[in-house]
């Protein structure tokens, strides 16, 4: 609740020792995803609709934008890890190219929030509190009738 993301390393002889500690938001962190490399974390507020990716391998941020209109409440990586999918309070699932850290597609299909976001290689899908699970097509960036 207080905004701070923490990485901690648990082998060693000392358990569970903090690496790196990272205040991201002044809300809460609501939703967490790593990449495949497990050195990217994307993290979503609900509070402020923000989404940050934070390397933290690298102590640096790829990403920091207040994207969504009302709580983000999902996150998900592409396979590859060159894109972040969020959704959010807003009804939206928005995608994220972590090389520009800018917004590049934005649907907006659903008629409740957005309540889970996952992509595959060449498709997102979400679901939302009005009922619907909707995939969308990358390659054209629309949904699949």
């Amino acid at each position: 609740s207080t905004g701070v993301f923490a990485v901690y390393e648990t082998s060693g002889v000392r358990r569970c020792a903090c690496v790196h500690r990272l205040s991201v938001a002044r809300g809460s962190v609501d939703a967490i995803a790593l990449d495949a490399s497990g050195s990217r974390v994307a993290l979503g507020s609900r509070r402020f609709g923000q989404l940050v990716v934070w390397d933290w391998r690298a102590e640096s941020f790829v990403l920091k934008q207040q994207g969504h209109d009302h709580a983000a409440t999902c996150v998900a990586w592409s396979p590859d890890g060159r894109v972040v999918a969020s959704g959010a309070d807003d009804r939206k699932v928005k995608l994220w190219s972590d090389a520009t850290g800018f917004c590049f597609a934005t649907f907006a299909d659903h008629a409740g929030p957005v309540t889970a976001v996952a992509v595959a290689r060449n498709v997102v899908f979400s679901a939302s509190r009005d009922g619907t699970v909707r995939a969308y097509d990358l390659r054209r960036y629309r949904q699949f009738r």
